[in-house]
């Protein structure tokens, strides 16, 4: 006969010299049975790691945006037309507002459909999309939106509206602009049983180093508070990495992956910088 029995787990802490992390209390419930580990389930939500929606062109004076959200924190916003702000932006989405529109998304928007096939001529488009577990899911409606998903519409705008916004300069015809994310993780193997979620920062006053495919650094630049960076660039392709600072601040061992990066003429490329740093 099968009996269960449940313990917990003590919560797990990892930290650095500039900045201390904790992991929230990880007293993650594990049921064993006949000696077999049961993992816990997700949160809701804890799956989703990006969020976006987007308003297209009509024949008249219709509004023109896009709003992305991410799991790591990192938010942009760019206004096209018919908008309070155009241009891109960029900053921090809040942790809290996040894991409740994540948690709202991953019970309401995977069992959506598309509600409309043709998209009218003098009609705009909304495009909301989300990933979870890896996928890509996308709803497009035409002209007024369906209750379902502008419900969902609403609640990005609206953790969006709280949102302090930086506007991207983009000096020069053509560059790379984005975020630098530090990745914190325990070396040694988590407890059976135990959900671990590394620690994500912005990567703070570090040097992005820009490289050609044979190895040549080009330019290099600073992100700021928000790990943000900018930096002009000809078209062509090149590597993305973070630098060591000139003090020896920085002097973390990194997991450095080179962030491969294509700029074009006369546009402006996103890129996303990850680091890994390995705790004891």
């Amino acid at each position: 006969m099968k009996t269960g029995r449940t313990f917990w787990m003590p919560p797990l802490v990892v930290a650095m010299s500039t900045v201390a992390f904790a992991a929230a209390p990880m007293q993650l419930p594990v049921d064993e049975i006949d000696g077999e580990i049961i993992q816990p389930k997700p949160e809701p939500g804890e799956n989703i790691s990006e969020i976006r929606v987007e308003r297209t062109a009509c024949l008249g004076a219709c509004p023109q945006d896009e709003i992305v959200l991410r799991a790591d924190g990192t938010a942009q916003y760019q206004g096209k037309l018919f908008t309070e702000k155009t241009g891109t932006y960029t900053s921090r989405v809040n942790t809290g507002d996040w894991q409740k529109l994540a948690a709202i998304f991953d019970a309401q928007f995977f069992e959506l459909k598309d509600f409309d096939s043709v998209a009218p001529p003098d009609k705009p488009s909304f495009i909301t999309t989300a990933v979870r577990n890896g996928e890509s899911k996308k709803v497009v409606n035409y002209g007024d939106v369906a209750p379902q998903l502008w419900n969902l519409q609403m609640v990005i705008r609206g953790v969006a509206s709280q949102i302090k916004w930086k506007k991207v300069a983009m000096k020069g015809k053509s560059g790379v602009w984005g975020n630098a994310t530090l990745s914190m993780i325990g070396g040694a193997a988590p407890p059976p049983g135990m959900r671990i979620k590394p620690n994500l920062s912005p990567m703070q006053n570090t040097p992005i180093v820009v490289e050609t495919p044979d190895g040549k650094e080009i330019a290099r630049a600073t992100t700021d508070k928000d790990g943000d960076f900018e930096i002009a660039l000809p078209p062509g392709d090149y590597f993305l990495f973070p630098g060591a600072h000139k003090d020896g601040e920085n002097a973390m061992p990194f997991i450095r992956s080179r962030q491969p990066v294509t700029v074009k003429a006369n546009r402006w490329t996103q890129a996303q910088v990850v680091s890994t740093v390995a705790m004891p």
